[in-house]
């Protein structure tokens, strides 16, 4: 290569400097340096810690050099190929880091921006109920109010036998802030129960288990919300059912799929249509493939439901999925199977019509044997593909997961023993990661409600929380109010 000489040329008062210093120190286009793996956005709870790496390659093997940015400033010392800090605080919140990589030969990389959020999501109380339960349900109503069904309400005795449903409910007043008791009784007193609001806004709830029976109930009732009383279907349903799933058509039917089954050890395979107009149910033109209880169901884009997971008793949990097409009334297998068998999992579609399923159990039917699913997981139904698999540091028993104002989830809910632990989760529907709330729940709940209120907060009611000298759970009279706002 030639050399160049330095040229000083003076005019007037500038100095003018071409190529000074002696021989050229030209950038090597023959060894480019090219990013293959570019800092990802990173989701995380207070005073945790972030890592940023980046990956990058080049034709001949030259010592690569690294300088982070935050916000297009440099950070001082951070000049290895991972970037970590820790204690991240709310003024973290929002901060973009990008790295410089540079050769030997002076060719330089630029990576993109990646974006740290942290999790900021409180809890604060809420009014308290009327009357301390768990194990019930919560639907919202046309008018906003919020009925609140049957449960349990003594203290649990783990080991000591199950205690009785309930046949009381009550209502939320949101003008009011205030629990009322609903004058007229349920017709049968439900626990882990189905509600569903149907089309004319009347609430329809179905089946339980009665544990002094060891048997599952056939019954269906239908609180009217105009004049706030319980009234039985004219029909009951063909089959007994708990752990079964209700979901609203779009034709104002009400679609009812599987479920425990009478005192058998049996899940059922058998799926229902319940219409309002005339209170009588009908059985489906086909059964599902795979008997299935305590399984999830979720609507699909396209009016389809998609069946996820579940047990069928004499079986190990499933991790097969099924179609329903209102059209055909009938069931397909999915082209599809999950990551992890599980069942009394919970699942719920995200903003762009993949499904989060999170936790439940796995492995094995038997008390004894049985393990946590400690992972969730994110499908694409339209691709049949697994797009996210985390793992998750608490199990999540008897849970809720719901989507927040902003399009992410939040997961609340560790089972006992584990619930002396009021830790709740936020999974990130950008990132696709997960991090703790910013403040733990203001108790540690399991078989309570979640619903959504109109200020975009989170509802959570009721519940069972820790255990006292390992044996008794206390029953929830307490709600309190999520918020990342």
């Amino acid at each position: 290569m030639e050399n160049v000489l330095s040229r000083c040329v003076v005019l007037g008062s500038i100095l003018l400097v071409i190529g000074c210093g002696g021989s050229s120190t030209d950038v090597n286009t023959d060894n480019p340096i090219q990013i293959e793996s570019q800092p990802g956005d990173q989701f995380i709870g207070l005073g945790g810690t972030a890592v940023f790496s980046v990956e990058a390659s080049q034709a001949e093997d030259e010592e690569l050099s690294y300088q982070w940015s935050r916000d297009d400033e440099e950070i001082s010392g951070a000049t290895e190929r991972n970037y970590s800090f820790s204690n991240i605080t709310l003024d973290d919140d929002g901060a973009t880091f990008s790295v410089r990589v540079q050769n030997a030969s002076g060719n330089v990389a630029q990576s993109q921006e990646a974006t740290l959020t942290v999790s900021t999501g409180t809890f604060s109380y809420g009014i308290d109920l009327g009357e301390a339960r768990w194990n019930h349900t919560a639907t919202i109503l046309d008018d906003g109010n919020v009925l609140v069904a049957g449960g349990r309400t003594p203290n649990l005795a783990i080991g000591f036998g199950a205690t009785e449903p309930m046949n009381r409910a009550e209502i939320w007043d949101q003008s009011t802030n205030a629990f009322v008791a609903v004058g007229s009784l349920m017709v049968h007193a439900r626990s882990g129960h189905r509600a569903t609001k149907l089309s004319d806004g009347d609430v329809i709830l179905c089946g339980d288990w009665v544990p002094s029976l060891a048997a599952a109930n056939s019954s269906c009732e239908v609180f009217d919300a105009g004049s706030s009383t319980f009234a039985a279907t004219a029909e009951t349903m063909l089959s007994p059912r708990a752990g079964h799933t209700q979901s609203l058509l779009d034709d104002g039917n009400l679609l009812v799929v599987g479920g425990r089954a009478e005192s058998s050890a049996l899940a059922s395979p058998s799926a229902e249509i319940y219409r309002p107009t005339t209170s009588s149910f009908h059985p489906t033109v086909g059964s599902m493939n795979t008997a299935r209880t305590e399984h999830t169901i979720e609507r699909l884009a396209d009016g389809r439901f998609i069946v996820i997971g579940g047990r069928s008793l004499d079986t190990a949990p499933l991790d097969t999925l099924e179609i329903y097409d209102p059209a055909t009334d009938s069931f397909a297998l999915a082209p599809f199977n999950l990551a992890a068998s599980r069942y009394a999992h919970e699942s719920v579609t995200l903003s762009d019509g993949n499904i989060l399923i999170v936790g439940g159990w796995t492995t094995s039917t038997e008390v004894a044997e049985r393990e946590y699913a400690m992972s969730l997981e994110v499908i694409d139904p339209n691709t049949w593909e697994t797009v996210a698999m985390l793992s998750l540091s608490s199990p999540f028993i008897n849970h809720q997961v719901l989507l927040t104002a902003n399009g992410d989830v939040l997961i609340s809910g560790v089972p006992l023993p584990e619930g002396s632990d009021a830790s709740a989760l936020v999974y990130d529907h950008v990132s696709r990661q997960i991090a703790p709330t910013a403040e733990q729940m203001r108790h540690s709940r399991t078989y309570h409600t979640a619903i959504p209120r109109d200020d975009g907060s989170i509802f959570l009611i009721g519940g069972l929380s820790s255990l006292v000298f390992n044996m008794i759970a206390s029953s929830l009279q307490s709600t309190e109010i999520y918020s990342d706002q």
